[in-house]
This record gives C-alpha cells, structure tokens and sequence, in this order.
C-alpha cells in the first residue's frame, strides 16, 4: 500500500537482449527497456519522477558471459556466487564509484530503476 503522496522505488532487470538462463532462474518474467517500463508505471497510473539506467558497466559481461551463451544452447547459468564471494579490491571500489557516477546517466545499462508517485485522482464536475 503507497501513502498519499508517498513514493515507490522500483528495480527490474533491464535490456531484452541480456535474457539468459538466470532470468529464468530467478523467476523473471521479462526484461524492460527504461521506455518500455515507463509506459507500464504510466497505465498502471503513477507518474514517473526519475526512470533510467544503473549498472551499465555490466552489460557487456552479461552479455558475453551469460546471454550468448543461453542463445547458444548452454542452459546452465553461470554461478554468481563467485563474483559475490569476491570483494574486489581496488578495481572493485572503482568500478563501484564509476557504477555510482553513471547511474541514470547512461544509454543502457542491466537494471532499469524508476521512481514514482501516485498520479492525482482528477474529479470532474
């Protein structure tokens, strides 16, 4: 339930293209463009604040490591534990700040998040 007046903060997993077999491991039922899902947030009668891109530094690893492979035929995923377990140093923490400084800000990226409202209920008389 949304207060009047309230906000919602919504992340989905972004880019048609980047489908693979973690998508269907972890239940997704699509993948949204930040156009695509502002049309969705409209008709379902919020008004969009802020729509765009996050995490565009990982498109292209998703796409090689995990969407090629899936439209290749290689159905099982690519364990995500390994990178997570993985702190990442130096390089980690800079990508991390360059991720933050991008973020909205991009073309693309593997995540759409989106901010929005209620949209006014309008009576006429």
């Amino acid at each position: 339930m949304l207060q009047p007046q309230g906000y919602l903060y919504i992340s989905v997993p972004a880019l048609p293209v980047l489908w693979s077999q973690f998508d269907v491991d972890e239940a997704h039922q699509l993948r949204y463009t930040r156009s695509s899902l502002r049309s969705e947030l409209v008709k379902a009668g919020f008004s969009v604040e802020t729509i765009g891109y996050m995490f565009a530094l990982t498109v292209l690893p998703l796409l090689l490591l995990r969407a090629l492979p899936y439209r290749l035929g290689m159905r099982k995923s690519l364990s995500d534990s390994a990178g997570v377990a993985v702190q990442g140093g130096l390089l980690g923490r800079l990508a991390s700040q360059i991720e933050q400084s991008l973020a909205l800000r991009t073309p693309f990226g593997s995540s759409v998040l989106a901010v929005v409202r209620k949209s006014e209920v309008r009576t006429y008389t």
